[in-house]
């Protein structure tokens, strides 16, 4: 199992966690806590030798080489901190906004038995249009007064 799983498998039993009773406090030193601090390192490390790869040249575009890019007013670039904290902001964000998602829509389709019989149909239709998409239209010339 790669790093980024774990950090992916971590993330969601401690999204579960908290949404099934009283998250306990990081700093306390539980077994769950202390596999997770050590994850976390790991997962730093291996970040921080990524960025510094991307700064010795991998000129990869992707996020991580749009925030190489970035400058501040003074044309300072971004530090190493700061791109390891937004890498993890957008791992985690991502990650406990589409968790947050899923879990409303299923207890929605639980709570309404009508709509869950609708669901096939409309993951059928949306992979329909995914797999078979309409031609582009032209634009209606624009109106005017």
């Amino acid at each position: 199992e790669d790093l980024i799983a774990r950090v992916q498998h971590f993330l969601l039993g401690h999204f579960e966690d908290s949404m099934n009773g009283i998250p306990l406090p990081m700093q306390l030193p539980t077994p769950s806590n202390l596999r997770a601090r050590k994850l976390m390192r790991q997962f730093d490390a291996a970040l921080m030798t990524l960025i510094g790869q991307r700064r010795n040249g991998d000129p990869t575009r992707d996020l991580l080489g749009v925030l190489l890019d970035t400058r501040s007013d003074a044309s300072v670039g971004i530090s190493d901190q700061q791109l390891r904290d937004e890498c993890m902001t957008m791992l985690i964000a991502g990650h406990e906004t589409t968790a947050v998602s899923l879990n409303r829509a299923l207890r929605l389709v639980t709570k309404y038995p009508a709509t869950s019989r609708e669901v096939p149909a409309h993951i059928d239709r949306a992979n329909a249009a995914h797999h078979n998409p309409a031609p582009p239209r032209a634009a209606s010339p624009a109106r005017r007064p």
